[in-house]
């Protein structure tokens, strides 16, 4: 596992974050491997639920839209800082997105997977922007979860993607808050 950061921990500010008493792994860990990897290179770890992700992807969310929005920036943001970052450079800005894959339904041999992305616009960008469309944007997030991937989870892998893995914790709370 080497020098991971592991998400975890409580505090109290605007949005509270669900982790559902449990540790993370950064999806950095485990970007582009094999499923067989991810958990042989991570003993003690496993594939996070549906209803654990869920819970923490809902949390995240302001309002219930799987389009970017700029009410669920702040849940995106907080998602892709503690959890991993796909960063490019875009026309308005800097656009940031990673994948991941979870809930390993072994009767089905199905795997979910899900997406969070964020727009920040820059200050030239935000010219261009409300040059083209008359307005001015705000930066933006959105969350995306459930998509279901047919297995076996043997052979599932992409290289921009990584598994979302956890590990219970031992009495720690179970909310963490956006800063």
């Amino acid at each position: 596992m080497g020098n991971a950061v592991i998400v975890e921990g409580s505090c109290s500010k605007t949005v509270k974050v669900n982790l559902s008493g449990l540790k993370w792994l950064p999806l950095t860990t485990t970007l582009g491997m094999p499923y067989i990897n991810a958990i042989e290179n991570n003993p003690g770890w496993r594939l996070a639920t549906k209803d654990e992700v869920e819970s923490l992807l809902q949390s995240l969310q302001a309002i219930d839209s799987k389009e970017m929005v700029p009410e669920n920036f702040e849940g995106a943001n907080w998602f892709l800082e503690n959890f991993g970052i796909w960063d490019s450079e875009s026309y308005y800005g800097t656009a940031s997105t990673i994948d991941f894959f979870y809930n390993l339904e072994s009767s089905t041999e199905t795997v979910s997977r899900g997406t969070v992305s964020r727009n920040i616009f820059s200050e030239e960008g935000r010219e261009k922007y409300r040059e083209k469309y008359g307005k001015y944007p705000e930066n933006s997030g959105q969350i995306n979860y459930g998509q279901i991937i047919n297995g076996p989870i043997e052979v599932i892998q992409d290289y921009s993607a990584g598994f979302l893995l956890v590990q219970e914790m031992i009495a720690s709370p179970n909310l963490f808050s956006i800063q």
